[in-house]
């Protein structure tokens, strides 16, 4: 039990050095693509590069795991991420970013995977709903600090990059130093459209919709307070702010949508969030104090919706099958969230950065019409019958198998 507590402590302590400078680069790297003169456009493919990286890697990355082992493996990507982060200070050209960001999401994908599959081989079954919803909050928690962390020297410091990947190598020593056993990788992504369709379309477009809208947050809402002039503070604030809400409201969201039809939950949080958006386009140079207040209800309302999505999904699912289907509506999320820059870089582009949040908020109007009109299509899931809503960080599919819904798999 002893060494057990360790390992996990070591783990979590890795992971939060790890979800800090991701942070801090999530806000750091827009910023400095503006400052350096890259288009929306280009912008938006730069984070495309990103999650296509970090998709291909969940694929990938496993059989490189399996071929070096964990600890020369997570060491030797996590010594990479860091090199890629101080590689962005010496290029500024956008062909280059958009390769360096390609590189980042698939060496981020490895250590992300690393951990969590060790997470999840040193977590006891009974405990394992415990470390799930720990390890989801500390990611969100941990990245807001990060972004906090842009105030230490202003946006356009380049020894921001410096401190983000000074961050990531620390991350390596905790997990470098273990003793414990190395884990097997437990989750393969199997991706069956056809049979997720049939199973619930609503998760299916949910997870696309809440792809294409909070990759606009993550990639291009830095980008959003920079041509708002918000002072270095504001902006981090602004962004820390949205993570906040849906860190504090991931749960409730989440327990209403136990008691309550899933997919009107889905429709009632889908309108605030476009609300929200609204509420943004329209305070962002008139109130400071409204978009605070707006940020927090977007990501209150928005970050819970694809875990909502997977419960939805898992209802109907077969027994025996939450990994296929948690993890196929994964990559689903992760094809939604690819495009989903891309087309709020071209909105940016064709009708000014306003148009960031009312981009999302035609998204998260769509998402809740349709989860609407599905639900005066079939029946919802007796209450009884529903498993338990379990939140869910979006890293890899190895977090995933920490869940203790995946217990139920058969043998």
């Amino acid at each position: 039990m002893r060494s057990t507590v360790i390992a996990i402590s070591a783990l979590f302590l890795s992971a939060a050095f790890l979800f800090t400078g991701h942070g801090l680069q999530l806000a750091l790297i827009p910023i400095a693509a503006a400052n350096a003169g890259f288009s929306h456009v280009a912008i938006g493919f730069s984070w495309s590069g990103y999650t296509l990286g970090l998709m291909i890697g969940c694929l990938s990355v496993p059989r490189i795991i399996a071929a070096v082992g964990h600890i020369r493996a997570f060491a030797a990507l996590g010594c990479a991420v860091a090199a890629l982060l101080i590689a962005f200070s010496f290029f500024t050209d956008a062909k280059a970013w958009l390769v360096l960001r390609f590189l980042q999401g698939f060496m981020l994908a490895g250590v992300f995977i690393a951990v969590e599959s060790w997470l999840n081989d040193k977590t006891a079954n009974e405990l394992r709903g415990v470390v799930l919803s720990s390890y989801s909050t500390l990611t969100l928690v941990m990245i807001s600090l990060g972004q906090l962390s842009l105030t230490l020297f202003g946006p356009t410091d380049p020894r921001l990059f410096s401190l983000a990947a000074f961050l990531t190598l620390l991350a390596v020593i905790p997990v470098a130093l273990t003793r414990a056993d190395a884990p097997k990788i437990a989750a393969k992504v199997k991706v069956d459209v056809n049979k997720l369709w049939t199973t619930s379309r609503v998760a299916v477009l949910g997870s696309v919709l809440v792809g294409l809208a909070n990759s606009a947050f993550w990639g291009l809402g830095p980008v959003f307070g920079r041509a708002a002039g918000l002072s270095a503070s504001e902006l981090s604030l602004h962004l820390s702010v949205t993570i906040w809400g849906g860190a504090a409201c991931q749960w409730l969201m989440g327990r209403l949508s136990d008691r309550f039809d899933r997919r009107r939950v889905v429709a009632a949080a889908s309108f605030m969030a476009a609300g929200a958006g609204i509420a943004m386009t329209y305070s962002i140079d008139r109130s400071y104090a409204l978009l605070l207040a707006a940020s927090f209800v977007f990501g209150a309302s928005s970050f819970s919706l694809s875990a909502i999505c997977v419960a939805m999904a898992h209802d109907r699912a077969r027994p025996g099958e939450f990994l296929e289907t948690s993890g196929g509506l994964l990559f689903i999320f992760s094809v939604g969230s690819t495009l989903g820059s891309l087309l709020a870089s071209t909105a940016m582009e064709l009708a000014g950065f306003k148009s960031l949040y009312l981009y999302t908020a035609v998204v998260h109007g769509v998402l809740a019409l349709t989860a609407l009109g599905f639900s005066f299509a079939r029946p919802a899931v007796p209450r009884a019958e529903k498993q338990e809503f379990r939140p869910l960080p979006q890293t890899s599919p190895e977090a995933l198998a920490i869940d203790p819904r995946s217990r139920k798999e058969p043998d």
